[in-house]
């Protein structure tokens, strides 16, 4: 099954995905259509390998110019040097599309990653005891009230090279799925929407993040249930980031 990271790869090999196999083109269709990152991602690539294509097609010196291994080049004309513009344009703009696509994509991927992770895990439904809360809470620097609601799954799960609490809570407003994230750090709220969930990563200062997701079809008053697993966190001290 193709996941965000193994579609960014292929895509960024090939973006046009000329390459690939009849599954592994209907495999990179599926993904694409239920992850609206990895759609615009495409897009941008796409977008990129046909500027650059038609940029290549360009010519440059003409049949006029022999070059430096075959004599004299005469000077280019100002057509040839409209061509030119065109072709240096065409690649400046490529530069900017994928570095703009690489300078957006932490968040992206993470958002992505946090999905995926979440849809995969499987869940348990039996509440969990203060003690084994404690356990999972404890490497995050972080306690949870009751507030919260009912802790139904609670497990230190290994996520981009650390051990990440893991939560579901039964709250007043249905199953919540909450990732303490210490080690990820994001400049403002990062929309999650993938495999069926809904949710955000809210940046906490001095402690990372904090990715909060619910079922597509349960998630209503984001802003509430936002602030209800918020303020049921109280982080002790400064994360150790282990």
């Amino acid at each position: 099954m193709t996941d965000h990271a193994h579609y960014r790869l292929v895509t960024m090999i090939d973006p046009l995905h000329r390459e690939s196999s009849s599954q592994e083109l209907h495999e990179l269709a599926v993904h694409r259509e239920t992850c609206a990152e990895c759609e615009r991602y495409h897009e941008a690539m796409s977008k990129f390998e046909s500027r650059l294509e038609r940029a290549m097609k360009v010519d440059v010196l003409g049949r006029d110019n022999v070059g430096l291994l075959g004599g004299r080049a005469t000077p280019p004309s100002r057509g040839r040097h409209k061509q030119w513009l065109a072709l240096a344009a065409s690649l400046l703009l490529g530069v900017i599309v994928v570095s703009g696509g690489w300078l957006a994509s932490p968040s992206s991927s993470l958002a992505a990653d946090v999905v995926m992770h979440v849809a995969k895990e499987p869940l348990s439904e039996a509440p969990v005891g203060p003690i084994e809360l404690q356990r999972v809470l404890q490497s995050a620097q972080v306690q949870m009230l009751p507030s919260a609601g009912t802790v139904t799954y609670a497990r230190r799960c290994p996520f981009h090279g650390h051990i990440v609490p893991h939560l579901v809570i039964q709250s007043t407003r249905g199953l919540v799925t909450v990732m303490v994230l210490v080690n990820e750090s994001v400049r403002r709220p990062v929309d999650l929407n993938g495999e069926g969930y809904r949710g955000v990563i809210i940046p906490i200062e001095g402690h990372g993040s904090l990715a909060i997701l619910a079922r597509a079809d349960n998630w209503k008053d984001i802003n509430d249930t936002v602030t209800q697993m918020r303020g049921a966190l109280h982080y002790t001290t400064k994360a150790n980031n282990s």
